[in-house]
């Protein structure tokens, strides 16, 4: 097992922004208005929160950043040696995009279902003759901010099983090796589950979208004979 000082330089630093973006989001907590997704059509969208999204996570105490950059460090390692660093970051960056674009994806077409719209807004909600159990979930997406590294870290693990799919992972609890393509498929389709049945406040449709973008960009490298 490598130190953390002996990680490839783009895994290394990823994980160093992350959590330095935490510090700050710990000290300055307003920044977290400025650097987390919303909703498309809210006032508080900004263009840059598409990237800034990825970097930030939950406040200190939470395992929302360990999970990811525990993934990052144990999975990115292995795949920035394989793919070389450009290709590597270029992975995690756009299977972040891919995680972001299906939240946002999933969360217009629930819009436009409960309202007939796409653009939301706080008047509108108010004049909108619907059951209140619909109000309030027009106002949950509307207010709610996605956070976190999940869909780039999804991305990350389905390309490992893509390209060590008979690799043995070991579980810990229980304690069992399991192969890659195997276990990562599991966890897949569970996010699929959990998405659809709307559990948790946890963007399951970002981690899909993550993974689904790490498996097309994965396919075509592969078509074009650069892996």
């Amino acid at each position: 097992m490598f130190g953390f000082g002996n990680l490839p330089e783009i895994t290394k630093n990823l994980i160093i922004i992350n959590g330095v973006m935490l510090l700050a989001l710990t000290v300055y907590p307003d920044l977290y208005g400025y650097v987390s997704l919303y909703y498309f059509s809210n006032d508080m969208f900004r263009p840059w929160q598409i990237v800034t999204h990825m970097f930030s996570h939950a406040q200190i105490g939470s395992m929302h950043l360990f999970f990811n950059m525990f993934t990052l460090f144990m999975f990115g390692s292995v795949l920035e040696r394989v793919l070389g660093p450009k290709r590597f970051l270029t992975l995690y960056m756009l299977t972040g995009f891919g995680g972001a674009f299906l939240h946002q994806l999933v969360d217009i077409i629930q819009v436009y279902q409960i309202s007939g719209h796409v653009w939301l807004t706080p008047d509108l909600i108010d004049h909108l003759a619907i059951p209140y159990s619909d109000k309030l979930e027009l106002a949950k997406i509307y207010a709610t901010p996605m956070v976190g590294a999940s869909g780039a870290v999804f991305g990350l693990l389905t390309a490992f099983a893509m390209l060590f799919p008979n690799a043995e992972l070991m579980l810990l609890f229980p304690p069992i090796p399991v192969r890659a393509k195997i276990l990562i498929s599991i966890l897949i389709i569970s996010e699929l589950i959990f998405g659809y049945m709307q559990m948790g406040n946890i963007a399951h449709f970002a981690h899909l979208g993550g993974a689904l973008f790490g498996y097309l960009i994965l396919k075509s490298w592969k078509r074009r004979r650069i892996l």
